[in-house]
């Protein structure tokens, strides 16, 4: 009889740890994912809500906020550009994915931004490029925004996204802003290691 009531009170002890966790990961997801709603909506009164958000849910052991911090500080968006902070984050979400794939820490990350315009290195290509990006930067403040040059080729790109689809919605509200760049907005991904 005592056999049966431990086997029973191990039983019940399992599911309450397990429902717990699943609740303490349910609300690091939620965590996540108000904190990256709030990154995205262009108001800076939501910021600091959103880092204390992504902190939370990094601290619970959520990789994917861990990995968004890490993006934040490697690239300087909303907070100051630190990379060794950057590091520090990056390398957290590669041990909580590896302790949950058993695989080892592959110490890069990826990312995606927009290419909003590109064109040939023509007589006023880079004035072009400095005037589209003014333009854009006046009615959304908070993408970061910057030209490059890969000869014979200057571009406009913008932000630092961790998922396709966050840098698919940014560019969503792009092309509503300026439907001249429809056609030729990109969303491109890009590897950085960070060790």
């Amino acid at each position: 009889m005592k056999r049966y009531r431990h086997i029973i009170l191990l039983t019940i002890l399992i599911i309450t740890q397990s429902t717990a966790f699943a609740q303490e990961e349910l609300s690091a997801s939620q965590l996540y994912a108000n904190a990256v709603n709030a990154v995205n909506d262009n108001s800076v009164a939501n910021d600091f809500n959103a880092i204390q958000q992504l902190n939370s849910s990094a601290e619970m052991s959520h990789a994917p906020a861990a990995r968004y911090l890490g993006l934040m500080y490697w690239f300087g968006k909303i907070v100051i550009k630190d990379i060794p902070t950057a590091q520090r984050w990056l390398y957290k979400a590669d041990c909580i994915e590896c302790s949950n794939s058993k695989q080892p820490a592959n110490k890069s990350f990826s990312y995606f931004y927009i290419r909003i315009f590109s064109a040939h290195n023509g007589g006023k290509t880079k004035e072009e490029c400095i005037k589209k990006q003014k333009e854009i930067t006046a009615k959304i403040s908070q993408l970061d925004t910057r030209l490059r040059h890969n000869a014979p080729y200057w571009h406009l790109d913008a932000g630092y996204f961790l998922s396709k689809e966050e840098a698919e919605s940014m560019a969503v509200n792009i092309k509503m802003q300026f439907p001249q760049y429809r056609k030729s907005i990109k969303i491109i991904k890009d590897t950085k290691i960070y060790r």
